[in-house]
């Protein structure tokens, strides 16, 4: 995630994606709680879109690295 987000701050979004493919959704969210946490707080305390998006990218989350970081281990067995 380091890289990636040292490449998003060079411009490189690419370079950036292929290190962490969530490298830019994660930069955009620490820029809005940098620049508003108050507003920003408040809004995802009382929006049920972001009680929804957030139980929808845990499980997204999870997978993506079981799939990256686990199944790699398992080797060609599966």
């Amino acid at each position: 995630m380091t890289r990636a987000f040292l490449h998003l701050a060079h411009g490189e979004l690419s370079v950036a994606w292929s290190y962490h493919p969530f490298s830019p959704l994660l930069a955009l969210l620490l820029l809005g709680l940098a620049w508003g946490p108050k507003s920003l707080w408040k809004w995802a305390q009382h929006s049920t879109l972001a009680h929804r998006s957030a139980l929808a990218t845990l499980p997204l989350l999870l997978g993506w690295w079981t799939w990256a970081k686990l199944l790699p281990l398992a080797g060609p067995h599966l």
